[in-house]
């Protein structure tokens, strides 16, 4: 068996939510995009837009204007008419959409400042992460990127074994090596010679075996 997957009759997942679509969906409700675009990036720092995406999150509108810098956009109010307003999340509110919005459980609330045994981004600006444990049976974590308005990973028990008996013992993703790399990467090395041993020796092993199998046989028909 695979440990890619663990499979949910050893460690079963309750909590079949679709947090994702529930949370942050790009929004096709134009009608919800009260701020003209046009007027929006008439702002001196959203001239140079490279990209605009319309995002919906806690029930408003809101434009993701992303210009020089890919992974941080100006978040701006695109429920708002008459004027240009820029948004900036804060922990209180996504705790007030989760828990009295949207009836989710929330058990604690934490910043990333680096990542975490189940959580590393590619992006390694952890600013804007906020991780987000849910007080359900599943024991379930999200992840959420409050600059790009994304939830970036959903943990839960069953993912959490699959992670260390999968990533962990196939390539010792451990947070210790992260600061050690040059000892992971001399257990590996290692490890594999060692594999490498066994094989060959299972191989002359086998081949004696045979050889054995082989004389007798020929000894036997003449």
């Amino acid at each position: 068996m695979s440990l890619a997957n663990i499979p949910e009759w050893m460690i079963p997942v309750n909590d079949k939510t679709d947090y994702r679509n529930m949370l942050f969906s790009e929004s096709v409700d134009i009608d919800a995009f009260q701020l003209p675009l046009k007027k929006a990036l008439q702002e001196e720092n959203l001239k140079n837009a490279k990209n605009i995406v319309w995002k919906k999150f806690a029930g408003q509108p809101y434009y993701l204007i992303y210009s020089e810098d890919l992974y941080n956009p100006q978040i701006v109010n695109a429920h708002l008419s008459d004027s240009v307003g820029f948004k900036k999340f804060t922990k209180d509110e996504v705790i007030i959409f989760l828990s009295k919005d949207l009836n989710i459980p929330v058990l604690e609330t934490q910043w990333l400042t680096t990542s975490d045994e189940y959580f590393k981004y590619k992006n390694k600006n952890y600013n804007s992460i906020l991780k987000v444990s849910l007080n359900n049976t599943d024991n379930t974590i999200l992840y959420l990127d409050l600059n790009n308005l994304k939830l970036l990973k959903v943990s839960n028990k069953n993912t959490r074994l699959r992670r260390w008996l999968y990533k962990g013992l196939h390539s010792f993703d451990f947070s210790f090596f992260e600061k050690y790399r040059w000892l992971r990467e001399t257990w590996l090395i290692l490890l594999s010679i060692g594999g490498t041993i066994i094989s060959l020796t299972s191989l002359i092993l086998g081949y004696r075996y045979f050889d054995r199998k082989k004389s007798k046989y020929l000894r036997k028909r003449f």
